[in-house]
């Protein structure tokens, strides 16, 4: 047992730790878990997807005109998959382009892109850069989903939060 209630006793048998090593050492580790996560990522298969089925690839030029304008894991799934539906049909991978003007009209966020549809007719759109939101039409409501989108595809295979975010 090393605590001890005496502060003097305490202060003589602590490690002097020298802070900048350590904040050294935790950068170092830090990069080496985002390279490790990035690795992983890229090479992750996404439980949601399993059921994924092709209406059409994604083109260069679609890939080209939204890189850095939306998550690269957007871009990564396209790339891999294309556009299409998956979770038995309910939601759909789309092609911006085709549901931006709509979205533009009828919402007021002008800077906004949407990326899924789901068979509501509802819309999951990335919002200035930094987070998605749901416009679910039918109830004329609009909701933030998620701060970034790092963990969508993983909370899609969640039963509890399709249910919560998009089935009420």
């Amino acid at each position: 047992d090393n605590l001890t209630d005496d502060e003097e006793e305490y202060n003589n048998t602590c490690c002097k730790v020298d802070t900048k090593e350590l904040r050294l050492l935790i950068d170092v580790w830090c990069n080496e878990v985002k390279k490790f996560k990035e690795k992983n990522r890229e090479e992750m298969e996404f439980e949601a997807l399993k059921d994924f089925e092709l209406y059409s690839k994604v083109s260069e030029d679609i890939i080209v005109k939204y890189e850095g304008k939306i998550p690269e894991q957007f871009i990564n799934i396209w790339k891999k998959y294309g556009f299409g539906q998956f979770l038995q049909g309910y939601f759909k991978l789309v092609n911006p382009d085709n549901y931006i003007e709509f979205v533009r009209k009828s919402y007021f966020e002008k800077n906004c892109i949407p990326l899924l549809v789901t068979a509501f007719g509802d819309i999951v759109v990335w919002e200035k850069n930094e987070y998605l939101s749901l416009l679910t039409y039918r109830y004329r409501n609009f909701d933030c989903l998620e701060y970034g989108c790092e963990f969508l595809f993983n909370d899609l295979s969640d039963n509890e939060y399709v249910e919560r975010h998009f089935k009420n």
